[in-house]
């Protein structure tokens, strides 16, 4: 009656107390551990949530037990017991592959601990699971990117796309990537103007900057609103490329703030 209202604390005081008081051969106690569980997550009662929570697994099915291994997550993280969160992650990972919220999460800390070649081995454990699932293909990006492996992060990116040709992130991964490419071959460049070196090397830093054109484009077509994300990069593009136009049109655009 109480869960119905949406009375959570009391719900869960009825839950709690049935099960702290009931024979443990009882039936009803692992949706009786659910339930509680759910008022407690609710309530935002991180402790109260990982009380019952393992005993909650055995009446739901893959759905609901992704969304219960979620629970769990969040709910160490919540209580800064980041070594829990991550094992949970981990495990997440493993016992539920379609339930993005574990791998997303993962990646994220391999990427700040820079823990690159752990990374790509969950992406590929995945990937042999599920191929066409582009958020596998654009974390490879995004390791890549971390370790400024900017060929590497371009071929993953182009993979990213082919399964999804809407994902913004893998073009501005792969643009970002030419960018940097781009600025790298500048630094090295020949500056002697009758060496014909020189014109190879300005040659090739054009070239960059044109395939990073679209993929910046692309960005902020998918993103328009975003203009903090793309505006500064189109700027540099259109400005080296020496395309008035746009040039002009971006300029006005990122002084209109």
């Amino acid at each position: 009656y109480y869960l119905a209202k949406n009375n959570y604390a009391t719900a869960y005081d009825f839950f709690d107390t049935y099960y702290t008081y009931t024979q443990p051969s009882d039936a009803m106690l692992p949706k009786v551990a659910y339930w509680a569980t759910y008022s407690s997550y609710k309530l935002g009662n991180h402790s109260n949530t990982l009380k019952y929570i393992d005993k909650s697994f055995d009446v739901v099915d893959d759905n609901d037990g992704a969304i219960l291994q979620e629970y769990k997550c969040r709910s160490n993280l919540a209580i800064n017991d980041v070594k829990a969160y991550e094992e949970e992650l981990l495990k997440g990972v493993r016992k539920y592959p379609n339930h993005d919220y574990f791998f997303v999460n993962l990646t994220d800390i391999y990427c700040e601990k820079r823990m690159f070649k752990e990374g790509l081995t969950l992406a590929d454990s995945l990937i042999a699971l599920n191929t066409k699932n582009p958020l596998y293909w654009y974390s490879k990006s995004k390791i890549k990117l971390a370790e400024n492996e900017f060929d590497k992060c371009i071929e993953f990116c182009d993979s990213t796309i082919r399964r999804d040709s809407t994902y913004t992130d893998a073009y501005y991964n792969k643009g970002i990537s030419y960018l940097n490419l781009a600025l790298i071959r500048q630094e090295s460049a020949c500056t002697d103007i009758t060496n014909p070196k020189s014109k190879e090397d300005k040659k090739a830093i054009e070239n960059l900057y044109r395939n990073a054109q679209p993929c910046m484009e692309m960005v902020r077509k998918l993103e328009p609103e975003n203009k903090e994300r793309w505006g500064r990069h189109l700027y540099r593009i259109y400005m080296f490329l020496n395309r008035g136009k746009e040039f002009d049109e971006i300029d006005k655009l990122l002084r209109s703030n």
